[in-house]
This record gives structure tokens, C-alpha cells and sequence, in this order.
């Protein structure tokens, strides 16, 4: 989602982006890790199901300083989504979780959420955006990709093409943000139980 203050635009103006990818964020392609701006339409990135996959279409944005706290990005400790460094996410953005509690509550393990139902999981927190190019790539359809190491990330389909192709989404099934949060609470009492019965048996 892109959300634009109209009584300020112009060709330099800033956006309050919701989802996309931080330029400098890291990129598996078949040639190796590439920053997320520097990718072109038809550079191919490796992602979850369906082995390399061409991007569609690329689009950039500066994030807006003075965005509202519910626009604000998502600080995501090392390791956490399988990211070998600190990463961020922006809170619309989608992200891959493998978790039994998952299974047990939609069916699969592996679902997709929006990064601001994270906050307040393992050291996830928001953070005041800064002012940097945001990049949002496209496919044919919507495709997993691997962002800094094995952190899934959403990127969506072209609306006709996907239409087209008779598929609106990925093997993995999205959560909403009340089915995400339920999720991740969920995921956070039970690791605070585990927690305890560890400190007890210690």
C-alpha cells in the first residue's frame, strides 16, 4: 500500500510507504546476493516454490519522516526471520513464519503475515523511519523471495497478469491482521511458558 499526502506532491515529494523492501536490503538471485535497488525489470530472483522468476516491474519511493507511528517501519533482531543481520520491514509488508502453532491453528505451517503483527515478538520493535529509497518489486504473480538470508518476503503479481494466470497469491496463505496478531500472540505465550518451565527446571 502507498499512501500519499495529495496537498504535497510533486516529482521530489516523499511517500508513506507501508510495504517494500529497503534498497539496501539483500536480494538471492541465481547470480548471488544483490541489493533490492539495484535489481531491473527482468533480472531473475530465486524464490520459495518456483525456482528463479523474472520481476515484472520495479517501483521506488523515499520513505516520509514525518509518517504517522502506524507507518512507521519494524526493527527485526539477527536471526529472527532467518535474516543473517538486523533487518527492517516495513508493517504491510508480507513475511513468511514456519511455526507448528500455525499448523495447528490454519492447517499449515507455513503462513505469511504482515511485519506489524511481529511487534513485540523476539525483539521486534518499531522504529522512527528514515530517509531512504524503498523499493517494491513485481511479478507475473505473487512469488516468496529470500531477503537477507532466509527471511521470505511478499512481493505481489502484476493485477492483470496475475488475473490472467488464474492465480492471486502464493502456495503459502496469507493471514490478516487479526488472524496474524492471534497467531503471534499465540506464538509468544507459548514461548513464555516454555521460558518459564526452563528457568524452573534450571
Amino acid at each position: 500500500m502507498l499512501w500519499l499526502d495529495k496537498s504535497r506532491i510533486d516529482d521530489h515529494s516523499a511517500a508513506v510507504v507501508a510495504e517494500g523492501l529497503y534498497a539496501l536490503t539483500p536480494v538471492a538471485t541465481p547470480q548471488g546476493w544483490v541489493r533490492a535497488g539495484s535489481l531491473l525489470p527482468g533480472a531473475e530472483v530465486m524464490t520459495f516454490d518456483g525456482g528463479p522468476l523474472r520481476i515484472a516491474s520495479v517501483s521506488s519511493h523515499r520513505l516520509d519522516t514525518s509518517a504517522p507511528r502506524a507507518a512507521w517501519p519494524l526493527q527485526v533482531p539477527m536471526d529472527v526471520l532467518g535474516n543473517t543481520e538486523p533487518a527492517v520491514l516495513l508493517p504491510e509488508q508480507g513475511v513468511m513464519i514456519d511455526s507448528d502453532l500455525a499448523e495447528e491453528l490454519f492447517g499449515d505451517p507455513f503462513v505469511t503475515v504482515p511485519a506489524s503483527a511481529l511487534e513485540g515478538w523476539r525483539g521486534i520493535v518499531r522504529v522512527p523511519p528514515l530517509a531512504q529509497t524503498v523499493v517494491k518489486l513485481a511479478f507475473d504473480t505473487p512469488a516468496l523471495i529470500y531477503a537477507g538470508g532466509d527471511m521470505m518476503v511478499v512481493c505481489p503479481g502484476l493485477p492483470m497478469l496475475s488475473l490472467a494466470h488464474g492465480d492471486m497469491g502464493t502456495s503459502v496463505p496469507p493471514l490478516g491482521p487479526a488472524a496474524a496478531r492471534h497467531l503471534v500472540a499465540c506464538m509468544m505465550a507459548a514461548e513464555a511458558q516454555e521460558g518459564a518451565r526452563r528457568q524452573l527446571a534450571g
